[in-house]
């Protein structure tokens, strides 16, 4: 169902709310009524509103009352402009069960009627069956929307490979690759999320004279190999995250920790190539290579890779040759 458009002065700006508001937990009941109230008034009006605008409104919906009290409450499920925070939703409930195959319990604690579960499994299919389609055609010209379409592909290969070696069938591989496409999904949505509230789509910073450069290929490379160890049983090779950064908000994260290192560094042994460093007791490295970026051939940046736990040799080779930094509580840099 398409939200009615209310008319309204084309001159007016509508209010809006950034993602970091619209977390706090901390806020007053009076702000919370207010922007839940705003932002009900903007979806009817069908303004424009951002992912996580439209999270924090389609998930109160429920709460609402018609003014008619024989009609059931409003759903966000039969709104439009609500089927991304409903499918984001539904992934997290589902994503080690998104076949319904077993019982399920919702966030509450409470097991979900059969029925309900059944409605729940065909969102996330019918999210699954358009995802492949567009992950499967043309090269996507949308910069992000493409990062994760290469990514996606790349997964899936690797998991054919995976299949092939352990001997599962056909059935095996659609079921895991059904899991790998929504987990796309859901991080392609984490990811416009992000660089909706951001202004800058590259984040840079230089360091001894060097420009290091984090854009969104490196995001998704990171996001896709390092996070969600449950749903990549294929890729058990790989070193996870353990928690330590959001990754809703990594480069921001990412980046309080090269000012730090900018802080510290002696620039006559500045790398070209990685930084080590400690962060909430795990270690961690950061790979970066100085290349031309984007075909400015005039402009050379250490273009960031990757990130994730250290847990190979090597790496724990190189952090014994080196010193390591106390910089707060939860930071160490090995220099």
């Amino acid at each position: 169902m398409a939200v009615r458009k209310d008319k309204k002065d084309p001159k007016e700006q509508p209010i809006r709310f950034p993602r970091k508001q619209l977390q706090d937990h901390d806020k007053s009941l009076l702000e919370e009524q207010w922007i839940t109230q705003v932002l009900f008034e903007r979806l009817k009006a069908g303004d424009q509103l951002s992912l996580a605008e439209r999270k924090y409104i389609c998930s109160k919906l429920k709460y609402f009352k018609p003014n008619d009290p024989g009609l059931p409450p409003l759903s966000a499920e039969d709104i439009d402009a609500c089927r991304d925070s409903v499918f984001t939703d539904l992934y997290l409930t589902y994503f080690k069960n998104y076949e319904g195959w077993y019982p399920q319990r919702d966030y509450k604690a409470d097991e979900i009627p059969s029925n309900q579960k059944k409605a729940d499994v065909a969102v996330l299919t019918g999210n699954y069956q358009r995802w492949q389609t567009v992950l499967s055609g043309k090269p996507l010209k949308d910069p992000l929307q493409r990062s994760v379409q290469v990514e996606t592909n790349r997964q899936l290969k690797n998991l054919k490979f995976y299949c092939k070696r352990m001997g599962y069938g056909y059935n095996r591989y659609e079921h895991l690759a059904k899991g790998t496409i929504l987990h796309s999904r859901f991080l392609y949505l984490t990811l416009l999320e992000y660089y909706q509230e951001s202004n800058e789509k590259e984040k840079t910073i230089t360091i001894c004279g060097h420009k290091i450069l984090f854009d969104a290929n490196a995001y998704v490379h990171i996001l896709f190999r390092h996070y969600a160890a449950q749903v990549k049983e294929h890729q058990q090779d790989k070193s996870y995250h353990p928690g330590d950064f959001d990754h809703r908000d990594l480069p921001g994260q990412l980046f309080e920790i090269l000012e730090s290192y900018r802080q510290v560094v002696d620039c006559n042994k500045f790398s070209e190539s990685y930084l080590l460093f400690k962060f909430n007791g795990t270690n961690y490295i950061l790979w970066w290579e100085n290349k031309p970026y984007q075909g400015r051939a005039t402009e050379p940046v250490l273009l960031i890779k990757t990130l994730y736990p250290v847990t190979e040799k090597r790496d724990l080779n190189k952090i014994a040759t080196l010193k390591e930094s106390r910089i707060s509580e939860n930071l160490s840099i090995y220099l």
